[in-house]
């Protein structure tokens, strides 16, 4: 008699991504495995009596796993104190350190670091399900860099941040102190793995061994990027707004305003952005993008292509495709969108791709496996370095806007993008425009 463990359940779910399984008769289910099967919607069948039976890969004599043991892939048990296993619990150890910065970045006002962190919780991630299915990684980036540029950027941060190699010291900020945290952590997961995967000179996994190093030259390098002034606003002992604002204040960044600030508002709808290869495969070779009318932003315009969205759900017709071309295709819908199409994008910033969703891009002539492209686009607020200025306000702070009418709102922490190729204006996407009941010619006020 087998018995159906949550673990198994688990491995097959997070693993192999399966949905249902299918138990012999007088499989038995355990508590833990049908409460982690109604949580994950995932059904349990029973073969009829009489069938061949498929004898499971998690199967073990006597269908009970022994409290030491753990499963080191769907088909072989090994005891817990497993060099590999031991390497995954520094993984999980790793991302536990990640997402707690992350979390103090978002609550002091540093999205951006909070995003880069974000990748590096990707990555990580990567990496378990590479070494769990025996699979190779597929080609990465951090920080917008790869391998090469990684390795080059940390060795040189004279050349690429103005910041020459520093040991750190208790003076810096906390911003570069958590980094420098990060990074030696960092360097215990490179000794955990080498122990699991190098057997004197011959090195298991070489691709999963550069990700590690590389990893953690893009922490030293944000560690650089913080000790020369980035990141300021993660701070302790101070709330977020406030934190960001004194900061801002301290730097001549600017601050919050003093008083209430109009702004106008303008509802993006959903739309994509294309690269040239893209725009080729979708469209054919040599076709460029053909203007329609431009939009509020200088040198943005609406063209005359359309496309399909795709997801596991749904489809989305006669969505707009904005130009001039982007280094990266970017889809960018609202949550009720993405609710259509069945896919979980992060709430991002144009532009921040990290752990972005996948979603098909179609047209009449062509279809384009878009992998992460998908966001929900971050309410923001575009401004001159002249509007800046005049209204007290700097890049990446975050502010709050009222916005008055028959069911009055409050967007809270609101990114200011400062360009010189803006204009002023706010946006929002037309779920967050609905929920204020607003149209077209609305503005809000900047509160101070």
């Amino acid at each position: 008699m087998d018995i159906l463990t949550e673990n198994d359940l688990r491995i097959g779910y997070f693993v192999r991504g399966e949905q249902t399984f299918v138990i012999d008769p007088d499989t038995v289910i355990t508590e833990e495995s049908r409460i982690f099967a109604e949580h994950h919607g995932i059904r349990i069948e029973r073969r009829k009596a009489g069938c061949v039976r498929r004898t499971p890969e998690t199967a073990r004599p006597g269908g009970k796993k022994p409290e030491h043991m753990t499963n080191l892939n769907a088909a072989e048990l090994v005891p817990k104190n497993d060099l590999r296993i031991t390497f995954r619990g520094r993984l999980d150890t790793f991302q536990a350190q990640l997402l707690q910065v992350i979390a103090k970045c978002r609550k002091y006002n540093s999205p951006q670091l909070a995003a880069y962190l974000g990748e590096a919780v990707d990555l990580l991630r990567r990496v378990m399900a590479a070494d769990v299915k025996n699979e190779p990684l597929a080609p990465w980036t951090f920080l917008g860099l790869t391998p090469d540029e990684l390795r080059e950027h940390s060795h040189h941060p004279e050349k690429y941040y103005n910041r020459k190699h520093q040991a750190p010291e208790a003076d810096l900020s906390y911003a570069a102190l958590e980094l420098n945290l990060l990074r030696a952590q960092s360097r215990e997961l490179e000794m955990a793995f080498s122990q699991a995967f190098i057997e004197g000179n011959t090195v298991r996994r070489n691709d999963i061994a550069t990700l590690l190093n590389r990893l953690s030259s893009g922490l030293y390098i944000l560690f650089c990027r913080a000790a020369g002034g980035e990141f300021d606003c993660l701070q302790t002992g101070q709330s977020g707004r406030e934190g960001c604002s004194s900061q801002a204040a301290a730097s001549g960044g600017g601050s919050a305003p003093g008083k209430a600030l109009p702004i106008p508002l303008e509802v993006s709808a959903h739309h994509v952005h294309l690269t040239r290869a893209d725009v080729e495969t979708l469209f054919g070779k040599g076709h460029s993008l053909t203007p329609k009318r431009d939009l509020s932003q200088p040198g943005q315009f609406l063209s005359e292509e359309r496309v399909t969205l795709r997801g596991p759900k749904g489809e989305i017709r006669n969505v707009a495709v904005l130009g001039p071309e982007r280094p990266a295709t970017q889809t960018e819908l609202s949550i009720s969108d993405a609710c259509a199409l069945g896919i979980n994008p992060p709430i991002r910033l144009s532009g921040d791709l990290a752990g972005a969703a996948d979603v098909t891009i179609i047209s009449p002539t062509g279809s384009l496996e878009a992998k992460g492209s998908a966001i929900i686009a971050r309410s923001h607020i575009h401004l001159t370095e002249e509007d800046a200025a005049e209204m007290g306000l700097s890049n990446n702070q975050l502010v709050s806007v009222e916005v008055d009418g028959d069911r009055p709102v409050t967007f809270r922490d609101v990114v200011v993008r400062v360009s010189r190729k803006s204009r002023k204006f706010m946006h929002i996407d037309f779920d967050e425009a609905n929920a204020a009941h607003i149209g077209k010619g609305a503005s809000g006020l900047i509160l101070p």
